[in-house]
């Protein structure tokens, strides 16, 4: 079983399992323990947080899940249905509650808050009630074994009557159509031996039928329709030109460290003006004013350089840099970290400590200002100190703000909500 990960910048993640075989713990790279716990099903049934006290475990931040109460399972015995979590304050969070067959009826926050209810129809449709008791119906079918939608209803409003979405899929479960509540209908045309979109249409009148080859549709000038055709990299699934009304948006990506210094990054991207209204020459339309962004990068994928779209390339006026520690940097936790920041105008933002799970703990600001952070056991911002000046931020038991504390003021409190 796995025990530890680990990647490119030292972080890591350890495992223990319990005899079961399941999760029993998560160690950080800080040494911060996150415990599971779980019932004689198997089913997860605590997870215990880190707090400020590590060494007493009985204190600690705890979120419980509840499985098979009766009165939530329809009085029938269904083992794994989750029927609640109880948060961290102890304050009973959800509830969800299930037919007799092991379908979701119900889900609702503490005191009823954000209530959906569920109802399944005969011919496959659900039924759904929101909190605010409108009715909607959704529909759906299995396509390769998942499950996609095929449409929902919508109830009447103020002036307007009910509507109705629909989405119509290939063998392959790709959407071919869809009709919006408006009755705006999109069409999209696919490469199918990746299942990537190479064409779409918008704007189509109610009712509108798909073209065959979409690719050769004229969308109808005076109209709504707009047509969007889409290029793709041969081998990685990035798109490599976009072409829409009166824009066309090309990206080029890495393939060799020679190009921008990184491969699968993106190495510039051009924003082209064209005169095509409708996006009816999709690619091929011809283009004038280009705006570029440029982008280099070292062999591990950080951002080195960040050049804007200003027409001369080398105008320094345009470019932010970046600088990484050294991989053996003499505080290990800082190695291969963002050391400085250099904006257009020259001024240096330094970077000059990190704590264990990579998090900034020190920077330095071009006029010298020293800002110092610190964070709470479960990785929460605790306090920022600027300038010798703290704010201060503290947190409920279930990770939720409740207080923050600046130089000139008390505190800002924040009621407790577990919905």
């Amino acid at each position: 079983m796995l025990i530890r990960v680990e990647d490119s910048y030292n972080l890591s993640l350890s495992f223990t399992y319990n005899t079961a075989g399941r999760i029993a713990t998560i160690t950080d790279n800080a040494g911060t323990v996150i415990r599971y716990g779980y019932d004689s099903n198997n089913n997860l049934t605590t997870v215990t947080y880190p707090d400020e006290t590590p060494a007493i475990s009985t204190d600690n931040p705890k979120k419980t899940y509840v499985y098979n109460e009766s009165v939530n399972t329809a009085g029938v015995n269904q083992i794994h249905a989750l029927t609640g979590i109880i948060d961290e304050n102890n304050v009973r969070y959800a509830t969800y509650k299930y037919n007799t067959q092991g379908k979701a009826i119900s889900t609702e926050h503490a005191g009823s808050v954000n209530k959906f209810s569920l109802a399944y129809n005969n011919d496959g449709s659900t039924t759904i009630t929101d909190p605010l008791g409108s009715v909607r119906s959704n529909f759906a079918k299995a396509i390769l074994n998942v499950v996609k939608s095929t449409g929902q209803t919508q109830p009447a409003g103020i002036g307007c009557g009910p509507s109705a979405r629909n989405i119509a899929y290939d063998a392959n479960g790709n959407i071919t159509r869809l009709t919006d509540f408006n009755g705006n209908t999109t069409c999209y045309a696919y490469d199918t031996t990746r299942n990537l979109e190479t064409v779409r249409v918008e704007g189509l009148a109610a009712g509108s039928a798909c073209l065959t080859n979409l690719a050769s549709y004229l969308p109808a000038t005076g109209t709504s329709e707009r047509k969007i055709s889409t290029e793709w990299h041969p081998t990685w699934r990035l798109r490599t030109r976009v072409a829409e009304p009166k824009r066309i948006t090309a990206w080029d990506y890495g393939e060799t460290l020679d190009e921008c210094g990184a491969i699968g990054v993106v190495c510039s991207r051009s924003d082209y003006a064209s005169t095509d209204e409708t996006g009816a020459q999709g690619l091929t339309a011809p283009t004038n004013r280009t705006r570029q962004w440029r982008y280099q990068y070292n062999p591990r994928g950080q951002l080195l350089v960040s050049d804007g779209p200003r027409d001369n390339a080398s105008d320094q006026n345009d470019q932010t840099a970046y600088a990484y520690y050294a991989d053996d940097a003499t505080e290990v936790n800082n190695r291969k970290r963002l050391y400085t920041v250099t904006d257009s105008q020259g001024h240096v933002t330094t970077y000059t400590h990190y704590d264990a799970n990579g998090r900034p703990l020190e920077s330095i600001a071009a006029n010298g200002v020293v800002t110092a952070y610190t964070y709470t056991p479960r990785g929460q911002l605790k306090t920022v100190s600027h300038a010798g000046l703290a704010t201060q931020m503290d947190y409920y038991a279930n990770g939720l703000l409740k207080q923050v504390t600046t130089p000139t003021v008390a505190g800002w409190v924040f009621g407790i909500i577990s919905r």
